[in-house]
């Protein structure tokens, strides 16, 4: 009897100990740049405006294995993920090895670009 007393806290101890939290913390890289109006060109084909962020912190690994996230603000720090759809404009995302590409195709079929400066935040998460 008095063995099975003594078994019981030590079980006790050993369940509670091996019950650990652990915090894991994936490190991001964060990129916030502008697009200016001046910064939209057409592409005739697409029928869509687009413009190229140099993006060297997107290397062949970063494109094959993490996820990148694009944001963009218009003001009043409030942002909206893309593929998004504002002021008439449906605005989408792709990348590549050194470039991120935002593209802006108008719902009314104008050729005009985005008038606004478009605050883009751009996060890459990495994978294991």
């Amino acid at each position: 009897m008095k063995r099975s007393l003594l078994f019981l806290p030590v079980a006790i101890v050993f369940i509670l100990t091996g019950c650990t939290k652990t915090q894991v913390i994936i490190p991001n890289i964060t990129v916030i740049t502008t697009v200016n109006p001046a910064d939209w060109k057409y592409d005739n084909s697409t029928k869509t405006y687009y413009a190229n962020i140099a993006m060297p912190e997107i290397t062949s690994q970063v494109n094959a294995t993490d996820a990148i996230v694009v944001s963009v603000s218009f003001g009043n720090d409030l942002y909206e993920l893309i593929p998004d759809i504002y002021n008439g404009y449906s605005f989408y995302v792709s990348h590549q090895s050194g470039t991120l590409t935002i593209e802006a195709e108008n719902q009314f079929a104008t050729t005009t670009p985005p008038g606004t400066p478009m605050l883009v935040k751009i996060v890459i998460i990495p994978s294991n």
